[in-house]
């Protein structure tokens, strides 16, 4: 179920990119020589964008991880502390 979320979300923002780029080509609204002395920005645009997508998934992993984990949680004194869980590593 989580897999087809995130297909359906991907396809979704994918369709609108596709479609915000073909009404740019396509409007009456930017001649041949604007749209032509844009085209060599697109891949730093693209690539911006990748890579705020890219940081904003990997914050939001961290934070849904300590989450999980309890480390959002105030410190209790009171509270006993659980035991760690053993190393796999030796």
């Amino acid at each position: 179920m989580r897999r087809r979320q995130i297909f359906l979300t991907v396809f979704v923002v994918a369709a609108l990119a596709a479609a915000a780029c073909w009404l740019v080509e396509e409007s009456a609204l930017f001649s041949e020589d604007s749209v032509a002395s844009l085209r060599p920005i697109w891949p730093f645009v693209v690539g911006g964008l990748l890579a705020v997508g890219a940081l904003t998934a990997v914050l939001m992993s961290l934070a849904f991880y300590s989450s999980r984990r309890g480390y959002d949680e105030p410190a209790d004194p009171a509270k006993p502390r659980e035991p760690e869980e053993p190393s796999l590593r030796r």
